[in-house]
């Protein structure tokens, strides 16, 4: 991914939580910003991240 200067990466789709636990049931995508920062923060497509404030589309 390719980000140019001044500009905070979008959110991609990854793959789901390994924690059977949802079972699946919460569709999400893992922040990026958070990920590099190594904090793991799930958010709902479309939507900003609740840490950070990148948007995930």
């Amino acid at each position: 991914m390719s980000i140019t200067s001044g500009q905070a990466p979008v959110c991609q789709a990854v793959s789901q939580p390994s924690d059977t636990t949802d079972q699946g049931l919460f569709p999400g995508v893992r922040c990026p910003n958070c990920a590099a920062k190594g904090i793991e923060t799930w958010v709902i497509e479309g939507r900003a991240c609740g840490t950070c404030g990148t948007p995930c589309m």
